[in-house]
Parts: C-alpha cells; structure tokens; sequence
C-alpha cells in the first residue's frame, strides 16, 4: 500500500510541474499581450467615463479571446486535465489488480464529455474562471493607476508587476496545476472505483492519506483517521468525497482496496 501511495503522489507532482511549466509560458504571453494592447484601447476613450462604465473588464476578455490566448490557456489546463484523469484511471485499475477493459482512453465519452464541459467553462466569461479571474485583476490594477495619474508606462508596468507576483505569476501557475490536476486524478479514482464496483458487485473502500507534515488542516487530519470508508461516502472532516479537496492547495491523495482492513 505504501508503495501505491508513493507511486500515486509521483505521478501527480510530474503532471503539476509540467502544468506550470506550460501554463506560466501562457501566462506569461497574455501579461506581455495585455501590456501592450491595453494602454492603446484607453486611448481610444475618457479613462473615467472608460473605467466607471466597468468596460475594461469586457475589453480585456474579448482581447484574450481574439488573441488566441485565451483558448491556448484553456487548452493546456484540458490537456493535463485529460493525462490526469487518464493516469488516475490506470493507476487504480493496476492497484486493484483489474482488466484492461476498466481503463478509460480520452475517447471514452464520458472522458470527452468532461474536458468539453471543462473548456467550454474556461473559455465562457464567467466570474471565477480563469479569465474571469484575470480581467478583474488587470481591469483593478490598470483603474488604480489611471486613477493615481499614473502614465501609459505605469500602466504597462503595473501589468507586468502580475507576471511576477499576480494573476500571470509562477505562483498562479502553480496553483491552477495543482488544482486541476490534483482534482482531476481523484475524480479519475472515484469514476474508476465505481465503474468496477457495479461491474463486479464488490464493494470497494477508499482511505484519505496526508502528507503527514506540520501543514496539514485539522479537517484533513480527521478525514485520515476515518480509515476505510465506502467509495461513496464522503470523508466527514472536509465533506469531500474525493482527494484531493476543494481546499486551497490540498496535497492529500487517497488509497483504495477491497477490503477495510
């Protein structure tokens, strides 16, 4: 089990540091494209009537989208999206020592109908995905500057300040990584787990496993000490049925077998 464990965790620290690795090159490219491009669109307009009027927000989404960067954004989130549900898949079916026929492939449409589902979310304008994120920050960051009297220079620079320590940041890469494909492999797991258990009629159990250092939430903690637990119950201490949680950056993982002992 401990070498499942540990074998379960490699896999998802390859995926996220990749997943920054690509999605902080994307970033990158929107902070240098929006650095440019929004200084030009204030010009066009009364910056106070401009900012009022919220117009920023829009315009900052609809240039992502024209751009093409929007979508290569979203495309790298599905891209590491789909080798993660595809690993957490494989993964459990060889622990649990199953044929092949339970591995998914990203063709699958149940696999399809997620990523699709997934992309169509990022590249909507909603409030909380990624855009959505990103258009308030830079429409916030380039209205204090406006607003301070700031130059077309200062604009370009409170922009590029993000790359360092905001929304186009290693440390926001890094964090959609660790969502998404963290999220995704234990969704793979549940899905997998599931699908076997109504196939063969056995019962299938999951326990929460914690990195086991200083950082781990209280919740967290309590969710391990459940032990053995149905695959469809929910772990009481966080109410998450999968590892790892909806927490802010949750390393836990889960292990399954079928017996709880």
């Amino acid at each position: 089990m401990e070498l499942q464990v540990k074998r379960v965790s490699k896999i998802i620290e390859t995926f996220e540091r990749r997943a920054k690795r690509d999605l902080g090159r994307v970033l990158k490219k929107q902070a240098l494209f929006l650095a440019e491009k929004i200084p030009s669109l204030l010009d066009t307009k009364s910056a106070t009537v401009f900012l009022y009027k919220k117009d920023l927000q829009s315009d900052i989404y609809n240039e992502l989208a024209r751009s093409g960067l929007n979508e290569e954004l979203a495309e790298e989130v599905i891209r590491y999206m789909g080798l993660s549900l595809i690993a957490g898949n494989k993964t459990l079916v060889m622990s649990l020592k199953q044929p092949k026929s339970f591995l998914f492939s990203l063709k699958d449409p149940q696999i399809v109908r997620i990523l699709a589902e997934r992309k169509k979310y990022e590249l909507s304008n909603y409030r909380g995905n990624l855009t959505g994120t990103t258009k308030e920050k830079i429409a916030e960051v380039v209205a204090k500057t406006v607003m301070d009297g700031g130059s077309i220079d200062d604009i370009k620079k409170a922009i590029m300040l993000q790359a360092e320590k905001g929304v186009f940041s290693n440390a926001r890469a890094e964090l959609i990584a660790i969502t998404e494909v963290g999220k995704a492999f234990g969704e793979s797991q549940q899905m997998t787990a599931r699908s076997i258990s109504n196939a063969t009629g056995r019962q299938i159990f999951k326990r929460w496993i914690t990195v086991g250092d200083d950082k781990v939430r209280a919740t967290h903690a309590r969710n391990a000490s459940l032990g053995w637990v149905d695959i469809n119950q929910a772990f009481e201490g966080t109410g998450d049925a999968i590892a790892p949680s909806s927490d802010f950056r949750c390393r836990c993982t889960m292990a399954h077998s079928f017996t709880n002992d």
